[in-house]
């Protein structure tokens, strides 16, 4: 005989194949089954697992048929050659020796814009037009 607390967790595993993007579980305190689903802006309550689903059907259809806005940050792709497409590409003047430039110690010289490159990198930041 399984107890009520094995036939939860078991209610639980199967919403969580059924929508791995929801977060489900049975609240004790409440005594109720509550979900936070991809793209809602509330926290699903439902008194029984049944209709916690039934919740999260009706909510994904909401949400995959609803158009989603177009990304500010468009998605960048590397060349071959490493640049990404739509980059500003700038020339470069030549470096002079780094042996003419007195070093600091062991340590090596800095790259100068690396925070910058990293924060646009990661969509944080915009690249300057």
């Amino acid at each position: 005989m399984r107890t009520t607390e094995q036939i939860r967790q078991q209610q639980i595993a199967e919403i969580r194949a059924q929508y791995p993007d929801a977060v489900a579980w049975y609240s004790e305190k409440t005594e109720s089954w509550m979900a936070a689903p991809t793209g809602a802006t509330q926290l699903f309550q439902a008194p029984t697992a049944v209709a916690l689903v039934q919740q999260l059907n009706e909510h994904y259809k909401q949400y995959f048929q609803t158009p989603r806005p177009v990304s500010v940050h468009p998605t960048r792709h590397r060349t071959p050659d490493g640049a990404r497409t739509g980059a500003v590409v700038r020339s470069m003047s030549p470096q002079t020796s780094r042996t003419a430039v007195p070093s600091k110690g062991r340590h090596k010289a800095r790259r100068s814009g690396w925070f910058r490159r990293t924060m646009i990198g990661l969509g944080l930041m915009a690249e300057a037009a």
